[in-house]
């Protein structure tokens, strides 16, 4: 099982053709993966709606909405979630492309079995990197205390939230002399 943090990696598998997804899915499992599938990019959107997938693994070609599409849309409204496109169709999207478009990784398609598992593992090490980033921006290294960054951002966000609810804003602020004695 990969545990980042004590988290399950969930990763979505997309594809039109289900001997492709079903090959796919048995395979990211025999990963250590948790896997989940859809057949298409509107069915790829109600999973990401119902649970929060960290991978998905997409084909270009898909009937009623493409890879790409699901692409722009998964950037626009899961930016945590991370997306490697698949296709047979190279010259339908091209590595660049895809990269461009915010994917974090191409593979062709047939791929082989330690290809995928290397993308894979690869990018959950990046998101593992990522957490630990934002952790140490956010916390102070001795103390392990919020810092006044991540003050800033709750702040931000808060305000935000009342503003939305229509409900006001109180801030209190205490000095205490001496504190680094402490």
């Amino acid at each position: 099982m990969k545990l980042t943090d004590n988290h399950t990696v969930k990763i979505l598998v997309v594809d039109d053709d289900s001997l492709v997804l079903e090959a796919l899915s048995l395979l990211v499992e025999s990963f250590g993966y948790q896997c989940f599938t859809a057949a298409n990019g509107l069915e790829a959107i109600e999973k990401l709606k119902e649970d929060a997938i960290d991978i998905v693994v997409t084909d270009v070609m898909m009937p009623e909405m493409g890879g790409l599409e699901l692409l722009a849309y998964i950037k626009e409204n899961y930016p945590n979630t991370d997306v490697i496109v698949a296709t047979g169709y190279t010259e339908k999207a091209g590595y660049a492309e895809v990269i461009r478009s915010g994917a974090i990784d191409f593979i062709k398609k047939p791929f082989e079995r330690d290809e995928l598992e290397a993308k894979l593992n690869r990018a959950e090490r990046e998101r593992s990197m990522i957490r630990k980033l934002e952790k140490l921006s956010l916390c102070d290294s001795l103390t392990g205390l919020y810092n006044r960054r991540s003050f800033d951002i709750k702040l931000a966000e808060e305000v935000q939230r009342a503003h939305r609810q229509d409900f006001q804003v109180y801030l209190a602020l205490i000095d205490v002399d001496n504190f680094k004695g402490y």
